[in-house]
């Protein structure tokens, strides 16, 4: 009777399925590639594995060479050995070294594909890793679980105190952003073996953005579309997760996953520094042999923490010497913003004269002038750009400018307002324009000739005993609408004894705070401005500063919402 195979692999098998001497039984070499179950019929003779094409078994991985390794069957012997390969060929977890006989059981690793021999009758091989500790599952690690340590793991928490060590420097100087997250992940390579690495930062919508990328051996890498599911746990619980066995779990499909084409492992922590969460760091490998562990996700979650609380600091530290240095340029614009209005304004003879002007923040939108024009006649400026701020100070220094070098040139109210809405409609958006009164006053006759370009805040003369006079608009505001549809008109009024002059814009009466109801309450709606232009006072100077002092009290600890600009001229009586 002839005698029962004892090849191991038969012997696998019970004794009526086992093959006599001699051993015709078939062998097959299976495993998983690209996701796919993949089998290999094992013939007589020898049979080449690699990523070659033109071989019997072809595995199309980057880990494999084009010619990796020999597997030789004669009879019911069947050995195999390593042809000099990149990443080596692996039995149970053994690098091969020569010619090596197979056993009943044993698994191949090929770079990172899995093998193994099987005979006719045996079970497929399914697509997942299950032989390797963990593979099929998904660990999550609280934050509290972070910060703990097991008792004996000191010595495992090494790694991490070496390269805290090395980040000394690296914690305490000031990087430029994009260097400092290279230098972040320069810091997880120095703790986590990785194929691929990421930082992503949450934007103001608390959108993950890619900031750095690495690829072991290649720089950076392209877009990671990370799986939402795992980044909102992520994000919103805190929590670290390890992923083992990434390509057969089923939340890193093509629909909404990380592109873990071959990816064995994956580590994804949260970016928090003790405050919030501000992004996630993410780790993947393709080892096969050498998955991550929960000690690999310990390690990069606890270094995440020191990073993000870098990353934050350095946020602020960026945010205060941005705050620094605005407030520096804001307060270099107030300066030339002074400079450009009348230090001393000239004072017509037989005149008094009053000028004040107080931007709502450093820099304003209101201006005002006094220039003496020779012979007599000398020119009265009150505008209000609307809107206040950085932009309005730009077109209110290039009003002031503009005009200052027309009244070089012209008398004519109306020209000089012409040419000034010219150059503001032609170098300004549609939305940026001001208003504005030009005025010339000839100190002989008194008489002054006026444009007022949509100031709605009239002017007035007012004089004891008479009723006041309005010196009402005479043309749409400067820079508002096209030349063709802008027409000034010339106003002229006399200034007689005892009169005075008196030129605002809308800062002073529209001064508005809240009140109980929720509703604004207006100065100009308890105190007119005619009321105190006509309150009795010794000088011009009294009367100003009352009106300032009443719009501040009325205002109390609230911020003026305005600028507040004030222009008052009386002639002797």
């Amino acid at each position: 009777m002839p005698q029962a195979c004892s090849h191991p692999t038969c012997l696998q098998l019970d004794d009526s399925r086992r093959p006599a001497y001699g051993c015709d039984m078939e062998f097959h070499l299976q495993g998983v590639v690209d996701g796919h179950p993949a089998s290999w019929p094992v013939l007589e003779g020898a049979m080449r594995i690699g990523r070659s094409t033109e071989v019997p078994v072809s595995l199309p991985d980057r880990s494999v060479s084009r010619e990796h390794a020999v597997l030789t069957r004669s009879g019911d012997r069947l050995e195999i050995e390593d042809l000099g390969s990149r990443n080596g060929t692996i039995v149970n977890g053994e690098r091969l070294a020569g010619r090596r006989t197979l056993q009943g059981g044993e698994e191949i690793a090929i770079g990172n594909i899995m093998l193994k021999i099987v005979g006719a009758a045996g079970p497929a091989i399914q697509p997942t890793l299950t032989n390797h500790a963990e593979l099929d599952s998904t660990l999550k690690l609280e934050w509290n679980d972070v910060r703990s340590l097991p008792p004996g793991d000191i010595e495992s928490r090494t790694p991490l105190f070496d390269v805290i060590t090395d980040l000394g420097e690296f914690l305490v100087n000031r990087q430029p952003a994009q260097e400092l997250y290279d230098l972040c992940l320069a810091a997880v390579e120095k703790l986590v073996p990785f194929q691929r690495a990421c930082l992503l930062l949450l934007d103001a919508q608390g959108n993950p953005e890619l900031k750095a990328s690495r690829i072991q051996g290649r720089g950076t890498m392209g877009a990671l579309a990370l799986s939402r599911t795992i980044v909102d746990t992520v994000i919103t619980e805190r929590a670290s997760l390890l992923v083992q066995d990434a390509m057969h779990d089923a939340r890193f499909g093509a629909a909404h996953s990380v592109i873990l084409q071959q990816i064995r492992s994956a580590l994804v922590v949260p970016l928090f520094d003790n405050l919030r969460v501000i992004g996630v760091l993410y780790a993947d490998t393709r080892e096969l042999v050498s998955p991550y562990t929960p000690e690999h996700l310990r390690r990069l979650a606890l270094l995440a923490n020191i990073l993000a609380v870098k990353i934050s600091n350095s946020r602020l530290l960026e945010a205060e010497r941005d705050k620094e240095r605005m407030a520096l340029e804001m307060a270099t614009a107030a300066r030339i913003q002074r400079a450009l209005l009348p230090q001393s304004p000239p004072v017509p003879a037989g005149y008094e004269l009053y000028a004040r002007l107080e931007p709502c923040t450093e820099v304003g939108g209101d201006l005002y002038d006094v220039r003496d024009l020779g012979e007599g006649r000398f020119a009265l400026v009150v505008g209000d750009v609307v809107g206040h701020g950085v932009g309005a100070a730009m077109l209110m220094s290039n009003a002031i400018a503009c005009i200052r070098a027309l009244l070089g040139e012209l008398r004519d109210p109306v020209r000089i307002v012409e040419k000034v809405h010219a150059q503001i409609y032609a170098t300004t958006e549609a939305t940026q324009y001001l208003t504005l009164f030009v005025g010339i006053l000839d100190g002989r006759t008194h008489m002054i000739e006026y444009v007022n370009a949509g100031h709605q805040e009239s002017p007035l003369l007012l004089k004891p005993g008479a009723a006041p006079i309005a010196l009402d608009a005479t043309g749409p505001p400067v820079g508002l609408l096209p030349g063709d549809m802008s027409h000034f008109e010339l106003g002229r009024a006399m200034i007689e004894p005892g009169a005075l002059f008196a030129a605002w814009s809308d800062g002073i009466p529209e001064a508005h705070h809240e009140v109980a109801d929720g509703q604004p309450s207006f100065f100009m709606d308890r105190t007119p401005m005619r009321e105190l232009l006509e309150a009795p006072a010794a000088s011009l100077e009294a009367i100003g500063s009352n009106i300032f002092a009443q719009v501040d009290a009325f205002m109390g600890e609230q911020h003026a919402p305005d600028d507040r600009t004030l222009l008052l001229l009386r002639r002797g009586a």
